[in-house]
């Protein structure tokens, strides 16, 4: 209901027979007021009843409804949406329950990927040689995985562009086309992420000749997005699902959950958004005052600006020493714009930083020291803001614990990145929603290689 949602997935036949009547509020069931009656998109209707064993009651219900004579057009539109519902159920019911298994609720669908081969259990089984593409960072994690779970590697891949004359991890790194002459088919491990275009086509083309499996490893933190992890959270990731405030929302979290143990990319394929949409949510207006957390050279200050065009202030954060000197001249001459050579965090601080790693400059063992603040310490210091961006690194849930009291009472827009820990895709839903329940939170995924990019936008 209005007031009391709850997941239509939940409701037994009587929930949607009452939603059919739902027009007509002389017939609404005793006790309910007009803006309590149960509501519920037609597909979710539709989906729900795909959930209902066959049940003649429930038949009985629909066809009450369709004899129902009322001449509001409006009414007649829902008796013949009704009379398919009907049809669809006595004749297609179950073979679509088959088809449409990303219709399913939070827990079932989890549940269905426990039973599903996780990309480390394919890579350990395939039939073919196993060839590891990418020699960054992501490898490493993959190629230490791998030694734990014994899976056997064959060889070393890169981009003809990249190969250079090199070994890693022991393998003679080799250009793609040069194993194809060597060994024809293959499995690929893919072990790097990106975001260019003429990359993901690269990628999408070496799909249509190799089976290519990409094993999911965390951008920072130690914990795997594997089974064991699943079922260890399986009751926040649940929650989290019920949480996200549209069906968009839910289909990009299923998505991204199925490719984290599939590591099968046309689940990050499928659920891509332009970032158009995603801030047609937020809905940036001319007197925003806009708190960039990670602000890097200026990007997410630019992109700022192309949607909302005039501001009230900005006030933006970077850590890395040799970022900030890009960032202070390109926002040269901006008026009402702070740069702090600052790290957010949980609390005011001093922490260890890595300053070595450009975009990904992060907070952890590094020889450099970086003074950090809280959201909530720069909002008794500079006042409210309105929009909040945060791409800080893995440091997006100490964020939100020192940022309790601005989203609380100030209830500013939120763009968070959900990407970085393993956790972060349910961590921050559940917390964000703790801190302040009134917030709508949308999950979008943008194009990118791995299911970096992938936000939440809160309003």
């Amino acid at each position: 209901t209005v007031k009391y949602p709850k997941s239509l997935y939940l409701c037994d036949f009587s929930g949607i027979y009452f939603w059919l009547r739902r027009k007509d509020l002389n017939q609404r069931p005793s006790g309910y007021e007009p803006d309590e009656l149960p509501t519920a998109l037609l597909r979710d209707i539709y989906f729900a009843l795909l959930r209902v064993p066959y049940n003649n009651t429930l038949i009985s219900a629909i066809c009450q409804y369709l004899f129902y004579t009322n001449r509001d057009f409006s009414v007649f539109q829902q008796k013949a949406a009704a009379f398919m519902l009907l049809f669809h159920y006595l004749l297609y019911g179950e073979f679509l329950k088959i088809m449409l298994k990303f219709t399913k609720g939070g827990e079932e669908m989890l549940k269905d990927l426990l039973h599903e081969k996780s990309s480390w259990e394919y890579l350990k089984s395939s039939p073919l040689p196993v060839a590891v593409y990418g020699t960054g960072n992501g490898a490493d994690r993959v190629f230490e995985e791998f030694e734990r779970l014994s899976v056997t590697v064959s060889a070393v891949i890169a981009s003809d562009g990249f190969v250079r004359k090199r070994t890693f991890h022991g393998f003679e790194v080799k250009s793609v086309s040069a194993l194809e002459n060597e060994l024809g088919d293959f499995t690929v491990a893919l072990a790097f992420a990106s975001h260019l275009p003429q990359v993901i086509d690269s990628i999408k083309s070496l799909s249509a000749r190799h089976k290519v499996i990409m094993p999911s490893v965390p951008v920072y933190g130690d914990n795997i997005f594997n089974k064991d992890f699943l079922e260890k959270h399986f009751d926040e990731i649940e929650k989290a699902y019920g949480i996200l405030a549209d069906e968009k929302s839910k289909s990009v979290f299923e998505n991204i959950i199925r490719f984290q143990i599939t590591g099968e990319l046309k689940y990050t394929f499928d659920c891509e958004s332009g970032k158009d949409e995603a801030f047609a949510l937020l809905n940036l207006g001319e007197k925003e005052s806009f708190l960039d957390l990670g602000a890097y050279r200026g990007d997410t200050i630019d992109e700022f600006l192309r949607y909302a065009g005039k501001y009230e202030k900005i006030l933006a954060l970077e850590p890395d020493c040799r970022t900030f000197k890009k960032l202070k001249a390109h926002c040269e001459g901006m008026k009402n714009c702070i740069l702090l050579n600052n790290a957010v965090w949980s609390e005011d601080t001093v922490l260890s930083f890595h300053d070595n790693l450009g975009r990904g400059g992060n907070l952890g063992n590094g020889e450099k020291k970086i003074p950090c603040v809280s959201v909530d310490d720069l909002y008794e210091k500079y006042g409210k803001f309105t929009y909040i961006n945060c791409d800080a690194e893995g440091a997006e849930k100490e964020m939100l614990k020192g940022a309790k009291v601005a989203l609380s009472r100030v209830k500013p827009k939120l763009c968070i990145a959900a990407y970085h820990r393993s956790e972060d895709i349910f961590d921050l839903v559940n917390m964000i929603n703790e801190i302040n329940g009134s917030y709508k939170i949308y999950l979008r995924h943008h194009p990118h290689i791995s299911f970096w990019d992938t936000n939440l936008y809160c309003i």
